[in-house]
């Protein structure tokens, strides 16, 4: 009896874990203002332009002249539920692979400039991996709220091809005024 329970709970973590590829990737694209600029993300959520720390943040961005390095991707946040805000960004992840297969890495920060280019811990600087760009896919007022998006897409796509994400996300939110931002950092694996 004592190896037919533990087969069975061996069984049974394995049918855990094949059963979250058994719901296909996807999601949808959130509701946001035609045409998509870069801009739109501001003029869809004005509310996060009132957040503490938002202005010299976005000041910080503007100086910087980044280009196609960091992209905001983020829908209509007021107006829309939390499972359309997390359909919206597993819609952005799952895209990145559509043109060509590509790596990626999904996380949390509190200034998306600085975890791009900021001398520690930057993803443009990395010595191991050459990332092409940032992606933002949600801005929250607390790092939680931020953390909760982060850990429901790192489980979604952990032990897919292309994640490179391990820990299972959230572990970084710390207090202390918004904006917080959920990123992915992703790299192309397109032939030269």
């Amino acid at each position: 009896m004592a190896q037919l329970r533990e087969k069975l709970t061996t069984v049974t973590l394995q049918l855990f874990e094949v059963q979250k590829f058994v719901v296909p990737l996807g999601g949808q694209p959130g509701p946001r203002t035609s045409p998509a600029t870069p801009f739109s993300w501001m003029e869809d959520n004005k509310h996060l332009l009132e957040l503490p720390r938002m202005s010299e943040i976005l000041a910080q961005l503007e100086s910087c002249q980044l280009g196609s390095e960091i992209v905001f991707n983020v829908c209509k946040q007021n107006d829309t539920s939390a499972s359309r805000i997390l359909k919206h960004c597993e819609w952005v992840v799952h895209n990145l692979s559509r043109p060509h297969p590509a790596v990626y890495k999904i996380g949390i920060t509190e200034n998306a400039l600085s975890r791009w280019m900021g001398r520690r811990y930057s993803y443009k600087f990395d010595p191991h991996t050459r990332w092409d760009g940032m992606i933002v896919l949600f801005v929250g007022p607390d790092s939680l709220s931020c953390g909760l998006v982060e850990s429901y897409l790192i489980s979604r796509f952990s032990g897919r091809s292309g994640c490179r994400n391990v820990q299972p996300g959230g572990e970084s939110a710390k207090p202390g005024p918004g904006p917080f931002f959920t990123y992915c950092v992703w790299r192309s694996l397109a032939p030269p």
